[in-house]
């Protein structure tokens, strides 16, 4: 979701920021200070307007009813979002969310899409919630402080693509742990402690470099048959390796034990499972061990886990115990229980190590929290914090009114937003309008202040100013990346005396209507999952090389006069169509014969195939001169469609379908209305017979033979697109 602007509301008007959101998706902000005025000010049916912001090439605004829109909601606070543009005679479907601006869960465009769409016009230009709190339990709740809260309406604007087809999400890993959970087509037996485990040569080779070499390389294990022996392993770690290596994810421990107990059977548990983790080179897993365990870090376990680190490479865990003993109280109580024998007689360069360790070390924030909205106005600072706990945040300064600030505000003079929490201190933002002194004269400075007086040690804390509309520069990687600077009671403030040059500022995007919009995001160093990243999911990309290294591949397919080579668990696990023909009764073939692929172009399985291991659309092979490349593309994605509603493949048949909608024109539409028609693609026929409502291309396309063909071989169609054209 884009940064559509902020409204601040204290009396009767608002005054903030707009921000011109071209994409059909964005959020603004609704920031009331000081709501007992607010409700003081406005009976019950009056008002009070945020400022107009565009979104989607559109005019909205929000309304704010402190005592309810009606008679009927006296005791209420009621919301509405407000079409501002008028002369729209098509109605827009649009999905809305209002929400306080900590709920982030109603906030996630999953979330918002999965509401029921209003229809907004020159006629209906209102929707929105009559109840949407009552004034007594708003008093009482969390979102009030400091007679303050704010609002957040997200909106999107739906396409007629949106509103008719919706791409299911991945199922790749679910059909994977189908795979391993049914036994279907498995070629390798193990035998741990005395369990037996099955699988697939080809996943565990797919996954794990060191099964690779022990399954296909010149040392491999036994044949088909044969029964390989893991030594050194518990059964149940095995099996949770196993459950991994199909699903990329980090599996649940098998409860046998008593609650009490349970906690130190699962800190036991995970280091085995890192260690065997470590054994077959499966990296996200080691990591995803490392970041359970850092849970378990504690006086008794302390010592085992920081040698276990040390045996495993495991840096990350290795930094955070070390964080731990760094404490006097614990390092004293290790002592005490010879903990430090234990490590000098296993590993005696950890000791080395813990002696020296002196560096900070940060923990990278997964997400960033408003702490609060700061409009500067005629020298003013005014706005709404809230208090965000986590050890990162942002907050956002407004600019409104530059060229006054700029005029009134000589050089050295800063304005200081209120006060906003992060990770339980206070910090305000200091903006100097021509900059903090004379070496920065002709800039703007920015800088963080620390705002508690009484801190005395060193807080480490990485920051970043970047305008509002610079995403890149608001990752948490991004923030990660900076240099930590030391803030304390002595050197409360760090930052930019030549942010940005006010010529530069003059002449660039960011300064609109005489305003503009500062993000400061703010990460306090700590030690939790310290330098634990853990890398993102790679079993697309594992199952896409497994594809192209023909590796382990048992079932080859001759399509017109090309060759693939497969392997049966896989398509299997993904298709029901290709599971009845490789293992059902009516199976085709044995492992040495050659399956026939009729009616199919070889680029088109081939991109069948392409998605099998990978649950992502593939590109389409280009081989032709530019002009014919969308005309191509189409007919290809047709076939493709085709092929994938043969197969059973619903996800990659919607993907055809959402991108065919981008080759509808009065040439095709009657072509890919039949093709929709055929392999019941709804959503896909509804974009269809929208684009025929319209009058200009239904005289186009009347003026052909093509209704008439459509009448003789489909006249279902026929009957569906005379009352969709007369409605």
């Amino acid at each position: 979701m884009s940064f559509a602007g902020v409204s601040l509301v204290g009396d009767d008007r608002a005054i903030g920021h707009s921000i011109d959101v071209a994409t059909p998706s964005g959020y603004h902000l609704l920031v009331v200070n000081g709501y007992s005025r607010t409700k003081e000010a406005a009976p019950n049916g009056m008002m009070i307007s945020s400022l107009p912001f565009m979104i989607g090439g559109h005019c909205w605004c929000i309304r704010y009813y402190p005592n309810g829109y009606s008679s009927r909601c006296a005791d209420y606070v009621s919301l509405f979002l407000v079409l501002v543009d008028k002369n729209i005679s098509t109605a827009l479907k649009v999905h809305k969310r209002f929400s306080f601006v900590d709920e982030l869960e109603k906030q996630d465009l999953v979330h918002i899409r999965a509401k029921k769409p209003r229809n907004y016009s020159s006629t209906d230009s209102s929707w929105g919630h009559k109840k949407f709190m009552k004034r007594d339990e708003l008093e009482k709740s969390k979102h009030l402080k400091n007679d303050c809260f704010t609002i957040r309406c997200d909106l999107t604007v739906a396409t007629i693509v949106d509103m008719f087809i919706k791409v299911p999400p991945s199922s790749i890993q679910q059909h994977m742990s189908n795979l391993l959970l049914s036994k279907e087509g498995t070629d390798v037996t193990f035998k741990v402690g005395g369990e037996t485990f099955v699988a697939h040569r080809c996943m565990l080779a797919a996954r794990s470099m060191v099964f690779k070499a022990e399954l296909f390389g010149p040392m491999k294990e036994g044949k088909i048959a044969s029964v390989i022996h893991i030594e050194d392993m518990e059964a149940k770690v095995f099996s949770a390796l196993l459950s991994f290596i199909y699903t990329d994810s980090m599996p649940m421990m098998e409860v046998g034990v008593v609650e009490k107990e349970e906690e130190a059977h699962e800190a036991l548990w995970l280091q085995h499972l890192l260690a065997a983790a470590d054994r077959y080179d499966l990296q996200r897993l080691k990591v995803l061990c490392e970041q359970k365990l850092c849970e378990h870090i504690n006086m008794s376990s302390v010592t085992t886990i920081l040698t276990l680190a040390e045996q495993h490479n495991c840096r990350g865990l290795k930094d955070v115990c070390f964080d731990f003993l760094k404490t006097p109280a614990n390092l004293k109580a290790i002592t005490a229980a010879d903990g430090l024998e234990d490590i000098t007689r296993t590993c005696p360069s950890l000791l080395k190590e813990l002696i020296a360790k002196l560096a900070f070390i940060f923990c990278p924030p997964s997400t960033m929290t408003l702490t609060g909205v700061s409009i500067v106005r005629y020298g003013k600072a005014a706005g709404h914090a809230t208090n965000a706990s986590a050890t990162s945040g942002y907050h956002l300064l407004v600019v409104s009114g530059y060229r006054l600030s700029k005029a009134t505000t000589p050089n050295g003079t800063k304005m200081t937003s209120p006060p906003f929490m992060v990770g339980g201190h206070r910090w305000c933002v200091c903006y100097y309008p021509n900059g903090s002194g004379v070496e920065s004269a002709g800039h703007i400075s920015l800088f963080l202040h620390l705002a508690d007086e009484d801190v005395k040690k060193d807080l480490k804390v990485r920051f970043k100013f970047s305008f509002v509309g610079m995403l890149e520069r608001q990752k948490s990687t991004y923030t990660r990346a900076t240099k930590p600077q030391s803030f304390n009671c002595l050197t409360p403030c760090c930052g930019y005396a030549k942010f940005v040059s006010t010529d530069s500022l003059e002449k660039s995007d960011h300064l609109k209507d005489d305003s503009f919009v500062i993000r400061c995001d703010i990460a306090i160093v700590t030690t939790s999952d310290l330098f634990i990243e853990v890398p993102p999911s790679s079993i697309q990309q594992h199952m896409a090389e497994l594809l192209q290294s023909k590796e382990g591949a048992d079932v080859t397919f001759k399509v017109g006069s090309q060759t693939f080579v497969a392997h049966r668990c896989v398509l299997a696990a993904r298709s029901v169509v290709f599971k009845a023909e490789l293992f059902g009764p009516m199976k085709e073939g044995t492992t040495t014969s050659v399956i026939h692929i009729e009616q199919m172009e070889a680029n088109v399985f081939s991109a069948l195939l392409s998605f099998i291991y990978t649950d992502s659309l593939p590109k389409m092979e280009i081989d032709m001169v530019e002009e014919e490349g969308e005309t191509k593309e189409s007919l290809w994605l047709q076939e493709l469609l085709a092929a994938a509603d043969r197969y059973d493949l619903q996800r990659l048949k919607v993907l055809c379908e959402e991108k065919l909608c981008d080759h509808i024109d009065v040439h095709s539409v009657m072509t890919i209305l039949a093709l929709a028609d055929r392999h019941k693609c709804h959503g896909l026929i509804e974009v269809c017979l929208e684009f025929l409502k319209t009058h200009g291309n239904l005289g186009e396309i009347t003026a052909t033979d093509t209704l008439d063909y459509i009448s003789i071989t489909r006249p279902s169609l026929m009957k569906e697109l005379i009352p969709s054209c007369a409605s």
